[in-house]
């Protein structure tokens, strides 16, 4: 059973597995493996014990009183309304399933991100030092995706972010901000009242930091990428040469989004960083009518295919749980034999989609295109093929495994 995002002990595992982070100098990108992707959280108390002793050995420290000192912190945030989410839990948002670099899970204040499942989201970041006629487009141009049922993802700062949230709030619509720290507090502190009117309205305030971190520079990089993932289409306003919202465009298009960058003046230095984006294949918002044909079809598919990977990342925990059972010491081999027992001799319509992407249909989209199955067979049969260690994903394309290839070759 998934527990609640908010049950008190689900928020004391996840500060203790934090602080036991930061003790044995585990890095920010290594917990995700250390952790099983977040669903370690799954387990029960006496469960997810035995489990990081079998992970960590000896190193695991255990303290009754420290237990009971995450625990008291932990009831004090679930009385403010924080939650957790991780992947296959519900509350999880789905578009981090289709990146290569998700969080290992997200706090969250408001409503649960899984709201903006399945619709169409549009992030809108720019820069803190907002010239009025930015401002301007800002205002505008989230009133008008709003009014054609856009979510707007931002990062709650200073300048374009936080006028994209009050104008997204104004106009009716649902927003959620990516925060920089924890969620204990709020980052600029002036925002904080717009954190709460976000949270009272729908909307959510998110981050993959626990409450207590510290404001850090590499932060708001880590922050960057989770608006853009959040985003199927990511609208920049004003960037400058060294602006965050450069970064934040080309993590954007890192993942597989689309990038708009509004008009900018040739004689601004506030602008540079916009004219570098549309040099480098970003398209231009040259109308409010333009703004129709955001995210067509192709956003559909990357959503549905995200809610299929979330799917099978809730089947595979259930590897987890057997390794616990079993009392097995290395997670990964058990996950191998579970794999290997899953191998099935492939159908004709198996080898096609292996050889379509052999010849360099490597993405959903493409196979979409070109394959004559319909799109939730073809998405059944692609998480089907991937579960089986056939496929495998590399920021956003679909790469063959050994197995496929030999597949191909001998017809298996």
């Amino acid at each position: 059973m998934i527990p609640q995002s908010n049950d008190p002990e689900l928020l004391a595992k996840a500060l203790y597995l934090e602080d036991l982070a930061w003790r044995m100098r585990i890095s920010w990108l290594d917990r995700y493996k250390v952790y099983q992707r977040g669903q370690i959280l799954d387990l029960a108390l006496n469960e997810f014990t035995l489990c990081m002793g079998d992970l960590l050995g000896e190193k695991l420290e255990k303290s009754s009183a420290t237990w009971q000192s995450f625990l008291k912190r932990a009831d004090s945030y679930s009385r403010e309304g924080m939650g957790l989410c991780w992947p296959g839990h519900p509350a999880w948002p789905h578009y981090f399933n289709s990146i290569g670099d998700p969080p290992l899970w997200l706090w969250f204040k408001g409503a649960e991100p899984a709201c903006i499942n399945g619709r169409s989201t549009a992030a809108v970041v720019g820069a803190r030092k907002v010239l009025p006629y930015s401002a301007y487009l800002t205002q505008k141009i989230v009133e008008s995706l709003v009014a054609k049922g856009h979510p707007i993802i931002s990062g709650l700062a200073i300048g374009v972010d936080g006028l994209a949230h009050k104008s997204c709030l104004q106009a009716g619509g649902l927003t959620g901000a990516i925060m920089p720290c924890g969620l204990d507090s709020c980052y600029p502190a002036c925002h904080q009242k717009l954190m709460e009117e976000i949270c009272q309205q729908g909307g959510f305030v998110a981050s993959e930091f626990p409450p207590a971190y510290p404001i850090r520079r590499e932060n708001f990089h880590y922050r960057n990428r989770l608006i853009s993932a959040l985003g199927l289409s990511v609208f920049i306003i004003q960037a400058g040469a060294r602006s965050g919202s450069l970064i934040t465009g080309r993590l954007a298009a890192d993942q597989g989004r689309e990038v708009y960058v509004a008009p900018a003046s040739l004689e601004f230095e506030a602008y540079r960083g916009s004219l570098r984006l549309i040099a480098d294949g970003a398209r231009i918002i040259d109308s409010y009518e333009a703004l129709d044909d955001l995210l067509p079809e192709g956003s559909k598919r990357l959503a549905a295919y995200s809610q299929v990977q979330d799917m099978k990342l809730m089947s595979d925990w259930g590897m987890v749980s057997a390794f616990v059972a079993s009392g097995s010491k290395t997670p990964k081999e058990h996950t191998a034999k579970q794999v290997q027992a899953t191998h099935k001799p492939l159908d004709r319509e198996d080898l096609e989609i292996l050889t379509a992407i052999q010849a360099g249909l490597n993405s959903l989209e493409k196979l979409a295109q070109q394959s004559k199955l319909e799109g939730n067979d073809l998405i059944r049969r692609l998480a089907k093929l991937e579960s089986q260690a056939y496929l495998k994903r590399s920021r956003g394309n679909l790469l063959l495994t050994e197995s496929a290839v030999s597949c191909i070759y001998y017809k298996a």
